[in-house]
């Protein structure tokens, strides 16, 4: 394969007409950083973490009032289950294809069926704006192998939109948190990545609660606690990845630490309460659901600080050697191959390390071949 071919399809998303590479396929690669633009025109006009949050804001709103109006819907019984008071309604259809008898059966059902049925249709319109909206700045773009690169990235913060919370709320994860890093520093996306109400929502640390927090005390009758989910998807995939040496212990005291990183005013967590329309869907701290005390994660003593403690976590995290061997192999398995040579992942996690880029230089380099003699 020529190197001109390498450039266009290993390190692009191929080559359009009249594309060219002026004879220095390595140099036409490089130069892409120059030109990138984090917020095109199509990204500019998609929805955003603020307005996808407004209408997530308006149906949680909807559903308060209906339980106001017509109590708690009635939960189905499960032979062994725990009742879980957070829970969000079940999905439903809308109340015009609703059964003549549900509504009778159960007050506010249809109600709520509808409500439901117009926030899932803002979702999925959300959501198609975006994919739309990333398929023309990808298209159109004279940075193909950094728009690339925001699809790595974007593959490597994956969330699923199986949530209606999370649906629309995806495609603004990818343009607010990684784009406008993805030729920066590595630890300021995943700062941003792991506080954008997307993964927030996704991975349930909104609704994570310290044992022994003061919030927790409120609500003794009533069952909330500690959510692992996102501290061990950050340390099993974001930043050191599997078999790396932490433990059990060590995801269960991260999750301690990030107690409190949570959602306003919208989910199911503790900042619904937070219901100040101009910040829904923006990341909060809330100290009263905050684990106390100091934290040990990997043999490091994290003392007690409030957001800061899982904050010093998560920029240790970013900076380990495991993070860099990590990422460096996911990023020469995307553009060398599956069974990279070692070597080259040496090379990159080095170059990971130094600059804490996340494009390092040794990437965009994988072709070249040192002369002999």
């Amino acid at each position: 394969m020529s190197t001109s071919s390498i450039a266009f399809n290993r390190f692009g998303l191929g080559a359009r007409p009249g594309d060219g590479v002026s004879g220095d396929p390595e140099g036409w690669v490089l130069a892409q950083c120059d030109r990138f633009e984090a917020r095109p025109a199509a990204i500019a006009g998609a929805p955003s973490t603020a307005s996808v949050s407004a209408g997530l804001a308006t149906y949680f709103a909807e559903q308060k009032a209906i339980r106001t109006q017509f109590g708690p819907r009635a939960a189905k019984p499960v032979a062994g289950a725990i009742p879980d008071p957070m829970a969000a309604p079940v999905p439903a259809m809308s109340a015009a294809m609703a059964p003549p008898d549900m509504a009778a059966a159960e007050p506010g059902e249809a109600a709520r069926q509808a409500a439901r049925q117009r926030a899932g249709k803002l979702s999925r319109d959300d959501y198609g704006a975006a994919v739309a909206a990333r398929t023309i700045a990808a298209l159109t773009s004279d940075a193909p192998f950094v728009e690339r690169l925001v699809h790595f990235w974007a593959n490597h913060f994956a969330v699923s939109t199986d949530k209606l919370e999370v649906t629309g709320l995806a495609g603004p994860m990818e343009f607010e948190a990684i784009r406008p890093h993805v030729l920066g520093k590595f630890a300021d996306m995943l700062n941003a990545v792991e506080r954008h109400p997307a993964m927030l929502l996704y991975l349930d640390q909104a609704v994570s609660v310290g044992p022994d927090s003061a919030f927790a005390a409120r609500r003794a009758k009533r069952r909330s606690g500690l959510n692992e989910n996102l501290a061990r998807e950050i340390m099993e995939l974001h930043t050191l990845g599997v078999r790396s040496g932490y433990t059990q212990a060590d995801v269960t005291e991260f999750a301690r630490a990030m107690t409190g990183w949570t959602v306003a005013g919208i989910g199911r967590g503790p900042g619904a309460r937070v219901q100040d329309d101009s910040r829904a869907g923006a990341f909060v701290f809330l100290a009263d659901v905050h684990q106390p005390g100091d934290r040990i994660v990997m043999g490091k003593r994290y003392p007690a600080g409030g957001e800061a403690q899982a904050q010093a976590v998560l920029a240790d995290l970013a900076v380990h050697p495991a993070t860099a061997t990590h990422i460096a192999t996911k990023l020469a398995r995307h553009f060398a191959g599956d069974t990279p040579p070692p070597a080259m992942v040496a090379r990159i996690a080095a170059a990971f390390r130094a600059s804490g880029a996340t494009c390092p230089p040794s990437t965009a380099r994988w072709w070249h071949r040192p002369k002999r003699g």
